[in-house]
């Protein structure tokens, strides 16, 4: 005799037993016949935009930079002031003025490209060196500028999760390009997620794909929709959103100005670098430096020669690291220039600049920007990378 209520427990679970098997079919299915677009991402972060650049060369440029804002600033604003022209952030990743001053120098043609993208860390410099500039793919001369912030911010995500290295992850398909010592419970889900269904590990490429035909269904029931158009998202609700599902840029929505066009104060961003430097994390900082030196290694096994800059900070800005931080970093990068045979060139130098160069107390305006790269382009000559 079967036993009362048997029956409506097995109704409930053929169902989910149904569902398991169905989607197991269409997962095989999906591996086996859609062929995944390894570049195929929901939302245009900086680091698509970087790497989109970077693939429609037509041959590997000679010369890369790479940093956070701070070195932006030097290709976004140097060149908007230098040749008073709007430059599209989303687009300009380049120095037109470091190409002409090379030319000027010794009559050479370089080619420039750019990595850099706001908040770079050494682990997302190093995720993006071992994916996108090794091999055939390897630019001569690699000038890349750091900062006590891109070791010590203890305000960013952890390495891992950041937007530029889970989209690089995608791209190299080396789940451990970047990797924290200890996964939490959750993230070791996630990891055998995305290694064993092919529909999980390629939900950044369908969320794209789904949002581009709403796009193009939207753009056909009303004209005035335009396919790629942004409504404009409150602030706090926008910082949610890009929390959740990375940034989303588009092109005409930053644009650089010449510095005559910009009526910008100088700004105090000191409450924020507070956060950033305070309290200093010896694990963070010692785990970003491993980071840098593993660039360096990669750099110079294959003979990428590597222009290592300090970049110039007000020193109100210095003043607040904890004691004793700025010299330990100091020496820490100088020590790994060195270990590597990478030219460190210290643009931190209060006589090279005025607080007139500045937009805030880390960030070069237009005209320190030409300044910088006009000191940069003397050390290169010097050290014979021009």
């Amino acid at each position: 005799m079967e036993k009362k209520g048997s029956s409506s427990f097995k109704l409930p679970f053929s169902y989910a037993l149904a569902g398991i098997l169905a989607f197991a079919a269409l997962d095989l299915t999906n591996h086996l016949l859609i062929q995944p677009d390894l570049y195929g991402t929901a939302n245009k972060s900086w680091i698509w935009w970087a790497v989109k650049n970077y693939r429609e060369k037509s041959k590997t440029p000679d010369t890369v930079l790479m940093g956070s804002s701070l070195i932006i600033a030097l290709q976004n604003d140097g060149d908007a002031t230098f040749y008073h022209e709007n430059l599209d952030a989303v687009k300009h990743y380049k120095s037109r003025y470091l190409e002409e001053k090379a030319k000027s120098y010794l009559h050479k043609t370089i080619s420039t490209a750019s990595f850099a993208i706001g908040g770079q860390t050494a682990s997302d410099a190093f995720a993006i060196f071992a994916t996108m500039l090794t091999g055939k793919s390897a630019p001569k001369t690699l000038i890349w500028g750091v900062a006590p912030r891109d070791f010590v911010d203890r305000t960013y995500p952890h390495p891992e999760e950041t937007e530029t290295v889970k989209y690089l992850s995608q791209i190299s398909q080396n789940s451990e390009l970047v990797k924290a010592k200890n996964r939490t419970f959750w993230q070791k889900v996630d990891d055998f997620l995305t290694r064993t269904s092919s529909i999980y590990g390629r939900r950044g490429e369908y969320a794209g794909r789904e949002k581009s035909w709403l796009a193009a269904i939207l753009s056909n029931v009303s004209p005035s929709y335009a396919v790629g158009a942004k409504v404009r998202t409150p602030d706090w609700l926008l910082g949610e959103m890009n929390a959740a599902y990375g940034e989303d840029n588009i092109e005409g929505e930053w644009i650089c100005r010449p510095l005559s066009e910009k009526l910008q104060p100088h700004l105090d961003n000191s409450v924020e670098y507070k956060q950033r430097y305070n309290p200093f994390r010896e694990d963070l900082y010692d785990n970003q430096i491993n980071y840098g030196n593993k660039l360096l290694q990669i750099a110079q096994e294959q003979k990428t020669k590597v222009v290592l800059i300090n970049m110039p900070l007000r020193k109100s800005n210095l003043a607040l690291l904890p004691a004793g931080i700025y010299n330990r970093y100091l020496s820490d990068i100088k020590q790994a220039a060195n270990d590597h045979d990478a030219l460190f060139i210290d643009m931190n130098d209060s006589s090279l600049f005025t607080p007139a160069d500045f937009w805030d107390p880390v960030h070069l305006n237009g005209v320190g920007s030409i300044r910088f790269l006009n000191y940069l382009c003397e050390n290169l000559q010097r050290a014979n990378l021009l």
